[in-house]
């Protein structure tokens, strides 16, 4: 069965086309704008089958250079396996990107190695008090941090957000997206460091803190003789200054300490770690 139905709009300065085509267990929409005002032209295409989807978008103007931007997906399955790839493509006279993901499953019903989860392979939290539980916080913030740092080092985001913006797939002001200063970015942001915060430390959990940080301190401020203030920045780090923090703690290890936050007013993103000696007023 074959179904095609099209919409046109036609005025003296614009010309729009939607067109939707479905035929054996295909559909196809496309729509069309061009603009005679300023001698632009937009595609957008989508079609999807029973194995995939693709999606088209093409920029046009007269005189200036074609963009296009593509992705696709593709499911294929065969007996007890799937495979699921996903493509994504921006193309014009200077800039090429391309990325692709492909998974792999296999249906079984017998596993190598099971494992059936109890009391001496997992932790509940709330059975945890407030000591072992920033110890375990700060152990997994530290090999998020340095996974991210891992990707980062391979991964040139500036140069690669600035590709986008070039290519008009990114606004100036949607790059604060790609930078990490949406409300979603902040909070993953401040969480790391949020979850650092506790009271009547030992030295080993305010390390455990210093080492899950470490990638964003960037200097150190005496405020008093029982307070530090611990400067952080998302872009650059100073190893001296985490040695000479870490030195500190090291020869003031029977001392128990609190930790605080602050947040920068401007962007709502934690500023400074406040590292506070507890004095005993017994």
């Amino acid at each position: 069965m074959k179904n095609t139905v099209r919409t046109a709009i036609q005025t003296s300065e614009y010309e729009i086309n939607l067109d939707f085509l479905s035929t054996n267990g295909e559909n196809f929409i496309q729509y069309k704008d061009d603009n005679m005002t300023n001698g632009t032209t937009k595609i957008i295409s989508l079609s999807k089958s029973n194995t995939g989807i693709e999606l088209n978008i093409d920029n046009y103007k007269e005189g200036d250079e074609e963009k296009n931007t593509s992705i696709i997906q593709n499911t294929q399955v065969s007996g007890n396996t799937m495979k699921k790839s996903i493509s994504v493509k921006y193309e014009d006279s200077d800039n090429r990107v391309e990325a692709y993901v492909t998974q792999n499953y296999q249906t079984v019903t017998q596993f190598n190695n099971e494992m059936t989860l109890n009391s001496e392979n997992s932790i509940k939290l709330n059975d945890l008090d407030e000591e072992e539980l920033q110890t375990l916080m700060s152990t997994v913030t530290e090999g998020v941090n340095n996974k991210l740092n891992e990707i980062q080092t391979e991964v040139n985001l500036a140069e690669l957000q600035q590709v986008l913006i070039n290519a008009g797939l990114v606004k100036e002001q949607q790059n604060m997206e790609l930078s990490g200063t949406t409300e979603t970015a902040k909070t993953r942001y401040n969480s790391q460091f949020e979850m650092l915060k506790g009271a009547n430390l030992d030295a080993d959990n305010v390390l455990n803190a210093i080492n899950a940080s470490q990638n964003y301190i960037s200097n150190l401020d005496v405020v008093s003789n029982t307070e530090l203030r611990i400067m952080l920045d998302r872009n650059t780090n100073n190893p001296d200054v985490v040695t000479t923090l870490k030195n500190f703690i090291e020869e003031h290890k029977r001392e128990k300490y609190n930790i605080d936050i602050e947040y920068d007013e401007q962007t709502g993103l934690v500023s400074d770690l406040l590292l506070t000696i507890v004095v005993d007023e017994t």
